[in-house]
């Protein structure tokens, strides 16, 4: 069970949790973006409910990473720290709305609490940082994991996958891993990499 210190709703999300409404369901803490989307009505709801609205309309940067800045400040201003940004329903659909997606988080990179990309059921995605040995549990239910550089290459090591790699040079146009998965025999993966790496992995039961 995961409790949730702060809940955002990015711009058209909030008509989506609206139509979910359910007695288990929270209403947003903050409902943040340019409203392109949302509807008045949807707004007007949960604003007399008590989520706070705000208008982020700067069209040079996404509804996600203005949503990511609003969920900084609100840290700040309450003085806590999170453990993790969990971004929910953010893979799958227009291509360049996972690539936005795959830039925000490559943009707050050590700058932040670690952000976490879930499409329930399906994937988990987040970036791993240059200089540390980055260790995940492994699911044994995952059929699958890939790693792949944001930025030029990176030479990446790892240990725990079935297909490993040492010192190896991730690069597009010459090797990047994809369709990789667990070694059966271990318990756990670790990686390295001198630059930033993207890691998904099939997110199917990982909040089981």
């Amino acid at each position: 069970m995961y409790l949730a210190s702060l809940r955002i709703a990015v711009d058209g999300a909030s008509n989506f949790l609206r139509r979910a409404a359910s007695n288990t369901l929270k209403i947003p803490d903050i409902i943040c973006g340019d409203f392109d989307s949302v509807s008045k009505d949807t707004l007007e709801m949960y604003g007399k409910q008590g989520s706070k609205i705000i208008v982020t309309p700067d069209q040079d940067e996404t509804d996600f990473t203005k949503a990511v800045l609003v969920c900084l400040d609100a840290e700040k201003e309450k003085q806590v720290n999170y453990d993790v940004i969990l971004v929910v329903n953010t893979v799958g659909g227009r291509p360049d709305h996972v690539l936005s997606n795959f830039h925000t988080l490559h943009r707050f990179v050590g700058q932040c609490t670690p952000l976490v990309l879930c499409d329930i059921g399906c994937s988990a995605s987040w970036v791993i940082q240059p200089g540390i040995c980055h260790k995940i549990s492994r699911q044994r239910t995952a059929s699958w994991c890939c790693l792949v550089p944001l930025t030029g290459e990176s030479v990446v090591n790892t240990t725990g996958l079935k297909w490993n790699l040492n010192n190896q040079i991730l690069k597009f146009g010459q090797l990047i891993s994809t369709s990789n998965a667990f070694d059966d025999t271990s318990s756990l993966v670790t990686v390295k990499c001198d630059s930033p790496l993207l890691w998904s992995m099939d997110g199917s039961n990982i909040f089981n």
